[in-house]
Formats: structure tokens, C-alpha cells, sequence
């Protein structure tokens, strides 16, 4: 992502850590911002906060690459494998990166080709869908 951030300085990086994860004070640079932590119970809000304003989610074999999807951005599950051990990676709005150049050519994809307009998101609509999955299960 440095490099990427080095190429292209539009972009920021918003850092949401793990709660479980450790903190640290190492942000390689001026363009990756930690997100501060928040209580567990404002865990998922400050989530979903971070979905409205954001172009694209980033995660690592995890379940916010699904949530991401709900607020229709595209989102990137970057593991090194020739496969995803998630389910819900549909190659239409999870996608799998395998690596680093996988990666990029994403991150191109989506940030310079602005693949789904700012104006066919429907981010507001995405309590909607989530009420939708929860009455599903």
C-alpha cells in the first residue's frame, strides 16, 4: 500500500484495527490514518461510519469484506492463497486478492476506473439490506 500511496496521492487509507489487535504507534506514512479505537458497543457503528465515506474496504479474511458489501463499495479480502477460505467472495462485490499484484490491479480497477459511480452506491439503503438478510436467516 506505501508504494501505492507513493503513485497516487489522492488516496488516503483509513485504518480500522481489530479489537482484539494491539495497539501501535507505526504508521509507515502520512496517508495511513488509524481510526481510533471505540467501545465494543460502538464497535460495528464506527464500521459502517467508515463504509459511507470510503470508495473501497480492504480486509484480511474477515467478515467486514461482507459488511462492506451492503453499502455497495467494492471490497478486497487480500489472503495469500490460491483460494479464500471466506464463502461469500462472489468475484461481484467480495473480491479475492491472492497477492500484492492482485492487489494493485484492484486497487487500479476500483479507484481509477471509479467501477461503481458515487451516484449507484445507494449507501443509505444499507440498513435496508441489512434488515433484509437478518429476517432471511
Amino acid at each position: 500500500l506505501i508504494d501505492y500511496l507513493d503513485l497516487h496521492p489522492d488516496v488516503i487509507v483509513l485504518v480500522r484495527k481489530h479489537p482484539s489487535e494491539t495497539p501501535t504507534s507505526n504508521i509507515p506514512h502520512e496517508r495511513i490514518i488509524a481510526v481510533p479505537n471505540y467501545s465494543h458497543r460502538l464497535a460495528q457503528k464506527s464500521l459502517f461510519d467508515l463504509f459511507l465515506k470510503s470508495d473501497l474496504a480492504i480486509s484480511f479474511s474477515s467478515m467486514v469484506s461482507y459488511q462492506a458489501s451492503w453499502f455497495n463499495i467494492p471490497s478486497i479480502n487480500f489472503e495469500v492463497s490460491q483460494t479464500s477460505r471466506l464463502p461469500f467472495v462472489d468475484d461481484v462485490s467480495v473480491f479475492h486478492a491472492k497477492d500484492i499484484v492482485k492487489l494493485k490491479s484492484y486497487l487500479d480497477e476500483f479507484l481509477l476506473s471509479k467501477k461503481v459511480p458515487e451516484s449507484k452506491r445507494e449507501k443509505a439503503k444499507a440498513s435496508k439490506k441489512i434488515a433484509d438478510i437478518i429476517s432471511q436467516a
